[in-house]
């Protein structure tokens, strides 16, 4: 029995097995033919859709199963879907509608989707003025109701399940290739999704949402990846989007408000997360954004657009879209980067704005493209065209500002930080000098001034150490932005120099200074400022500088001297450049403050104050050496102006105390140790000394005051005239006046007191090869000299007249005057066709030759002297006759000696008593170089006649002198009365013959008595005098040879 029923039930289920099998083949070779209708389900779908409710109809064309591919099998759906309204108007349509039943709803009968999908819908999202929000299917028509208001499936995925309605086990809605029509009649703007595949499904929590939607941006299609929660509870929305090579331009035709897009020509990826309240209000956004290479246009900065080679942008909008924050921005424009962070903030109308920018890798060239041209317009333009190569490496801004939405523009900055880096960068500070290299710096901006601390740089050598930059007034308070700098340079004295002789500041050529033939070295303060102008100027520039100069060598520095081992503070701006400190001027050691004025605010242009010693080394460098009358060092403080009118003045300040000062021709000297002091003051114009304005020296016994002239030459400036006021020393106390002619000659007028020349006239009496230069001097008549000290007892009293002299001889002399010791003096020299005469008268001979220190062993007499001078061989000889009348030979006379050791009676008892009157005594002599020689001399008294000729040896003050001595007595004029006697001896009988030899201050004197008679004698010491007396002068004899002359 158990066996026979299990083969049954074998059977049984073999043959549903078949009968399955058959049917399922049937039906699949039905499907594959196309849809099966199922139309006796059609009334019993349409009743699910519409859900129970009388102001929507579904009305379906039919209902059928189809197979639907692998991942879907068989799929049932409907076809032809209207939706009617209460008039059985068409509101809208579905082309097909694939529906999921439920098997749960199966078994209480009823026909209920749990899953519905729409091929080719058009949905609608409105949002009402009331700001509610529903999905409908339909067309968007302005004046009608939204068509299928009634069937709002969001909302009935949100309802809780009703296992009693036909709508109460929907769980998922999804459409497919969909277009979707957005409106929102609070705003009034709509726009449409070309398509959209998206899917709804309920859960717990809300409707999940997933999709795509195309958007048709002018032809091009912009695809966005949709996700989302619509929350049961709140009703609000979460929504997720993500698209991907997104050109945002594309999207600006869609909605006015997306117009700002139309800059942005470059594709762009990333996500945006909203959060939207239950009325779809945009409360929340999140975005992460990232584009590629493209351009950005901002015509209101930029002519043309900005190459970009990618872009990102990270952050969110919140509180209700009243802030903005930017978690971080970039834009990389091929190169340079630039990055941003803030955040904006509304409340009401007015908006704070807190932003954080910052630039990286900008070359410094490429600023004039990235530096809007109407942006910080006179900064810009100096900085793009004064800076040039190297690298902004690292740029920050971080602001603060306030705006209104009435006029956004408008901005108002209320703190503004930041910070810069560059390096590698060549600035020209001031066109055309040569511009700084390799500057390196970091800066920082305070919301007012931008301060750049340089960290190195340098021109050639010359390297920058410290450094800073500032430009001011950059928001814009000013009409015009600042820009200062302030630089430590340090390098070879020639480059600074150099530096400062380039245009426009031209310093140093003036000063005949060249820059390359300098050396040394320097550390500089420098400072410049001037406003950020296109077309600047120089007198808009301020400059100033504060140097110093160490070891400094330079070819020609104050007063054009050469300068060696200088150091110098040395401080510079446009008004004046001073500088101050210690170097050698050609060689010699010296302190120096030189100031030099550039403007016309001051009549004073130049200014040199020196100290300085200056030993008889250092003078004589200079010129101005005056050995022997100024001997060791003397401390000099000098100060020397030049006018803006080419005015010349300077005073010196001379401590004579450590020298020696000497005037040995006039017998006075100070030493060492003693004070001693002169001053000087000169002037002149246009480079060229014209006087001593003023000197004076004193010293103890020496005080000297008075002026001088000087003419310009091509050796330089020379005297022309000095003006002595005073001159006291010792017992000299007169007034000098010296002018010099074209050829150097000086005119001496001597006026005043007294004049002590005594060691001069030793000097111009002793032996020596010297000559005195050529000059000329001439006594004031307006204020005549009253003494001339010419020797310890004998001065020359009232003298009046001139003297001159050529430089080899004196020429001419005109002298009058009186001796204190002896009488009047007339001295004459004449230079008559080239041969010069001379004459000398005076009312005391002895007196005159005693004040010369001549011959002291005569008194009074009247004396005259004249002589030429003649050319004989290589030497110049003074030929004349010395005449002397009436005077007395004292007992020491050398003449008396001889009548004294010839025991002549009468004559010895002369001697013994006052000495020898003579008449008469005519000297014929030669003045030679080597010797003076007495020719045929002869003298005579009342009682004796005298003739002699001889020699003196001037180099060893040696005398020869031989002749006769005759009396004039009884007896020889007895014997002359003779005739035979007198034809025997002639006019001679009783006469002495003598000699003199040996030191002239001291001679030995010889007399022999064997001449006793000797012939003519008395003829040739009696006759022949000039007055006629004696015998004719047409006799035959001849007197005797002076010594040697055989």
């Amino acid at each position: 029995m158990i066996v026979r029923s299990s083969k049954f039930l074998l059977l049984f289920l073999a043959a549903t097995m078949l009968g399955a099998g058959l049917f399922a083949l049937v039906a699949v070779w039905q499907l594959s033919r196309g849809p099966i209708s199922l139309s006796f389900l059609t009334p019993y779908v349409e009743d699910a859709l519409s859900g129970g409710t009388d102001d929507v109809q579904v009305r379906l064309h039919d209902t059928v199963v189809t197979w639907a591919g692998i991942e879907r099998t068989l799929d049932l759906r409907a076809v032809g879907l209207e939706i009617l309204d209460v008039d059985g108007v068409v509101g809208a349509s579905v082309p097909e509608l694939s529906v999921q039943l439920s098997l749960r709803a199966l078994f209480r009968g009823l026909i209920a989707p749990t899953g519905l999908e729409l091929f080719g819908p058009r949905l609608r999202v409105v949002r009402t003025p009331e700001g509610e929000v529903f999905v409908g299917i339909g067309a968007v028509s302005a004046s009608e109701q939204p068509a299928g208001e009634g069937m709002d499936l969001i909302g009935r995925l949100l309802d809780e399940p009703d296992l009693d309605s036909s709508t109460g086990y929907l769980r998922r809605i999804s459409v497919a290739s969909a277009l979707i029509d957005f409106e929102d009649r609070q705003t009034g703007r709509s726009w449409t999704a070309q398509r959209a595949d998206i899917a709804l499904r309920r859960d717990e929590s809300g409707i999940q949402a997933d999709g795509t939607i195309v958007i048709d941006a002018g032809g091009n299609f912009a695809r966005f990846e949709v996700s989302g929660l619509l929350n049961a509870i709140t009703q609000s929305v979460e929504l997720g989007v993500s698209f991907d090579n997104l050109q945002p331009a594309d999207l600006a035709p869609l909605d006015q408000r997306l117009t700002p897009l139309e800059r942005f020509k470059l594709p762009m990826s990333g996500t945006l997360a909203l959060s939207l309240s239950a009325s779809l209000a945009i409360e929340d956004v999140n975005f992460d954004l990232l584009g590629g290479a493209g351009e950005i246009s901002a015509p209101e900065y930029y002519k043309a657009p900005l190459p970009v080679t990618q872009a990102t942008l990270r952050g969110r909008a919140t509180e209700t879209l009243t802030k903005l924050v930017i978690d971080e921005a970039s834009l990389d424009l091929g190169g340079p980067v630039v990055r941003l962070s803030g955040d904006v903030s509304r409340q009401g109308d007015a908006l704070e704005i807190k932003l954080d920018t910052q630039v990286e890798a900008v070359p410094v060239n490429r600023l004039a493209k990235l530096w809007p041209p109407d942006v910080g317009v006179n900064a810009r333009s100096w900085i793009t065209q004064n800076i040039d190569a190297g690298v902004v490496d690292l740029a920050t801004l971080s602001l603060s500002a306030t705006t209104n939405l009435d006029d956004i523009e408008a901005i108002k900055l209320r703190d503004a930080v930041g910070e810069i880096a560059i390096s590698g960068a060549t600035i020209h500070y001031l066109r055309p000098m040569p511009p700084v290299q390799q500057v390196s710096g970091k800066g920082r901006f305070d919301g007012k001034d931008l301060v750049i601390e340089v960290g190195e740089g340098g021109i050639g050598e010359t390297r920058v150490t410290d450094g800073i930059v500032v430009i001011t007034d950059l928001t814009g308070s000013a009409p015009i932005e600042t820009l200062r700098i302030d630089a430590t340079i340090a390098g070879p004295v020639r480059e600074a120099l150099a530096l400062l002789d380039e245009e426009p500041l031209n310093f140093i050529s003036p000063f005949g200074i060249d820059p390359a033939q300098t050396s040394g070295r320097h550390t500089t303060d420098v400072v410049l400022q001037f406003p950020l102008l296109n077309a600047l100027s120089f007198e808009e520039v301020d400059v100033a500088a504060a140097a110093r100069l160490e070891n400094v060598v330079a070819p020609a520095g104050v007063f054009g001297a050469n300068i060696t081992q200088g150091n110098f503070d040395l401080s510079l701006n446009k008004k004046n450049l001073i500088a101050k400190g210690e170097g050698a001027l050609s060689g010699i050691p010296m302190k120096v403050t030189w100031t030099e004025n550039f403007t016309d605010e001051t009549a004073l242009r130049t200014r040199y104050e020196v100290q300085t010693v200056l030993d008889d080394g250092a003078r004589e460098t200079l010129g101005l050496a005056a050995d022997p009358v100024l001997t060791g060092p003397v401390g000099v403080g000098l100060t020397y102006e030049i006018g803006t009118d080419g005015a010349e003045k300077g005073a010196a300040d001379l401590n004579l105390a450590d020298a020696t000062l000497a005037l040995l021709d006039f017998g006075w000297q100070k030493p060492v140790g003693v004070p001693g002091t002169a001053t000087v003051e000169i002037a002149g114009r246009d480079g060229t000394l014209s006087e001593i304005s003023k000197f004076v020296v004193t010293a103890p016994g020496l005080s000297a005051e008075g002026r001088a002239t000087l003419v310009g030459s091509a050796e330089g400036p020379t005297v022309s005239e000095v003006d002595l006021s005073r001159l006291v020393l010792g017992e000299t106390d007169v007034a000098l006046r010296v002018a010099f002619d074209d050829d150097g000659v000086p005119d001496i007028v001597v006026g005043g007191g007294n004049l002590d020349l005594r060691l001069l006239v030793q000097e111009a009496f002793a032996e020596g090869d010297g000559k005195p230069p050529a000059m000329r001097i001439r006594v004031d008549d307006d204020n005549p000299v009253r003494n001339v000290h010419l020797g310890e007892e004998t001065i020359l009293q009232n003298p009046t007249g001139r003297l001159a002299h050529n430089g080899e001889d004196w020429s001419d002399i005109d002298l009058l005057g009186s001796l204190s010791n002896a009488g009047s003096i007339d001295l004459q020299l004449r230079t008559v066709n080239g041969q010069r005469e001379v004459s000398f008268n005076s009312d005391d001979g002895g007196g005159i030759l005693r004040a010369l220190d001549w011959i002291k062993t005569i008194e009074g007499g009247d004396l005259k002297v004249i002589g030429t001078f003649v050319d004989r061989a290589d030497e110049e000889v003074l030929v004349g006759q010395l005449d002397l009348k009436d005077f007395k030979l004292n007992e020491s006379s050398i003449f008396v000696r001889i009548l004294s050791l010839a025991s002549f009676s009468g004559i010895s008892d002369a001697v013994a008593g006052t000495g020898v009157t003579m008449r008469r005594a005519e000297i014929p002599f030669e003045v030679t170089d080597a010797e003076v020689i007495f020719g045929d001399s002869k003298a005579r008294g009342a009682g004796v006649g005298i003739i002699g000729a001889g020699r003196i040896d001037r180099a060893t003050e040696q005398i020869e002198l031989k002749g006769e001595v005759a009396l004039a007595d009884v007896i020889n004029s007895i014997l002359r009365n003779i005739p035979l006697i007198e034809l025997l001896v002639g006019d001679g009988i009783i006469a002495v013959g003598y000699s003199v030899n040996g030191a002239l201050d001291d001679p030995n004197v010889s007399v022999n008595p064997l001449t006793a008679f000797v012939p003519g004698v008395f003829r040739r010491a009696f006759d022949g005098f000039g007055d006629g007396e004696g015998v004719d002068e047409g006799s035959t004899e001849q007197p005797t040879q002076p010594p040697g002359s055989e």
